[in-house]
């Protein structure tokens, strides 16, 4: 055979002493690195998008180029100092991202520095070239990623409110009672906003997407269907230890059979005659033998009856969870259509407001600059980082890895030889021959029963890699803070 292939083979069969050692260390691996995966903190993220047009709008008169240029000139200045100290300060204080009570200048510098470092502000021609003052116009767009939805989009509104209102602010003067109603109307809009958002959020949390009625009802049956079929074998299997049950070892036919030999000699010569001594013996062995497989028969029919039970009674808790869950869905779907309506409306209610808040601005300054809101502020349900489930699967190969190179490891440190190539080759000596195990089936049985503990145990880690998938699909996650809480409390 191949010497590569012989070494590997030795390798792998003396690692294999270690295989509890190594899945051992694979679980802790793996759930640390889980628990790591889950205690990372959601980041969400909040984006908004403006147009910004500093030409002159048709039928009016040209301002010339002095005025365009003031207006790129003031609108560049205002971006810039978006970020400055000052103004990002005010910002964050607006948006609720500063904590409560007075600040030591050290501390605020440090927040302002974590908040300008996930603060992105991109600028961009309308026409695709990435320039400035161009006839195109130009594009804002504002990015920031925060552990706190509500806070990222309140701080990429006001960002964006900043930008708008610091670049018309010598313009206004004459719709700035028009502007601030719009702009408590918005804010009362979009507190609105924001709490049919919660609810939705909440709603959807408790009660993710269903199926169709009619999925539930497939389901039913298919589940009804094969505990129908479970019960017929649980009969059978339940028929068959019954039988056994019955079942005596001098009905063998063997046994029979040497008990009619023994009687036959019994008849001819003594109870010590060797041949009856030989009879007996045999005949006693026989029962042993026959009495030893119906206690295996009765074992594995119980073993059988216990999982089919098993079997049925996790697939009775599917039946009534479909059930209770087909009795609900009609609720669920119509509250949730109750609350995306809310939603739908509140939300053209504060797109309305916003259009007419722009409209009103751009009416004070259209000599000089226009604005237009492409994108509203706005962030997904779900968080941007971190991936937990490409975290999961990650953290699982990599215990796996780390697994295999322990008990590999191990195995360089404490080598065996497991051929008789591997033993010629270690002494140097040729081997004349090998005494085979005294018991081979019993050794055998020991190995599959062996192998299949650890099947199982790999296969625990298996179904917990898989639960915890399933929890961070939900959007499960460990929350430090409130950890710490819970510990003080």
């Amino acid at each position: 055979m191949n010497p590569l292939l012989d070494q590997i083979r030795d390798e792998a069969r003396s690692s294999w002493r270690f295989r509890w050692i190594a899945l051992a260390t694979a679980t802790a691996v793996a759930i640390a690195g889980w628990l790591i995966a889950f205690a990372l903190p959601n980041r969400y993220e909040a984006a908004a998008s403006v147009f910004v047009n500093t030409r002159t709008p048709p039928g009016q008169v040209s301002p010339g180029p002095t005025l365009g240029q003031d207006a790129d000139a003031e609108l560049n200045f205002v971006r810039q100092s978006l970020l400055a100290g000052p103004t990002l300060w005010r910002i964050a204080r607006e948006a609720g991202a500063l904590p409560p009570g007075p600040v030591d200048p050290q501390t605020q510098e440090g927040i302002l520095a974590g908040l300008r470092g996930r603060i992105e502000i991109e600028v961009k021609s309308a026409s695709g070239r990435e320039e400035e003052g161009n006839t195109a116009g130009t594009i804002y767009r504002i990015v920031f990623r925060d552990a706190n939805r509500t806070r990222a989009l309140h701080l990429v509104a006001a960002l964006m409110d900043t930008l708008v209102r610091e670049t018309l602010r010598g313009k206004r003067a004459g719709s700035a009672n028009i502007q601030q109603e719009l702009e408590a109307q918005i804010a009362d809009a979009e507190s609105r906003l924001h709490g049919v958002e919660d609810r939705l959020t909440a709603f959807k949390s408790r009660h993710p997407t269903p199926p169709q009625p009619t999925d539930y009802l497939v389901q039913l049956q298919r589940e009804n269907d094969k505990v129908a079929e479970l019960r017929v074998k649980l009969d059978e299997a339940n028929r068959r230890r019954a039988n056994l049950a019955d079942e005596q070892p001098h009905r063998d036919p063997a046994i029979a059979a040497a008990q009619a030999h023994l009687d036959e000699l019994l008849r001819r010569f003594t109870d010590k005659h060797p041949d009856v001594t030989a009879a007996r013996e045999e005949l006693e062995d026989l029962r042993k033998r026959r009495t030893a497989e119906i206690d295996a028969e009765r074992r594995q029919a119980d073993v059988e009856i216990a999982h089919l039970n098993g079997e049925i009674a996790e697939h009775q808790h599917n039946i009534a969870e479909l059930t209770q869950l087909l009795a609900t869905a009609p609720q669920v779907e119509t509250e949730l259509k109750r609350l995306d309506r809310e939603y739908e409306a509140n939300k053209a209610e504060y797109l309305r407001l916003l259009e007419e808040l722009q409209w009103a601005r751009r009416s004070d300054r259209a000599d000089t600059v226009l604005f237009q809101v492409i994108e509203p502020p706005a962030a997904s349900l779900r968080p941007v980082w971190p991936q937990r489930p490409l975290l999961l699967a990650e953290s699982l190969l990599a215990a796996l890895a780390a697994g295999l190179a322990l008990a590999y490891g191990l195995h360089y440190l404490r080598p065996v030889v497991t051929t008789t190539s591997a033993l010629a080759q270690a002494a140097a000596t040729p081997v004349l021959g090998v005494v085979s195990v005294a018991f081979p089936d019993r050794v055998r049985r020991a190995t599959r029963g062996d192998v299949l503990r650890f099947s199982l145990a790999g296969g625990c880690l298996v179904i917990a890699f898989i639960a915890v998938l399933i929890l961070s699909l939900q959007g499960y996650h460990l929350s430090i803070t409130a950890l710490k809480q819970m510990l003080h409390s």
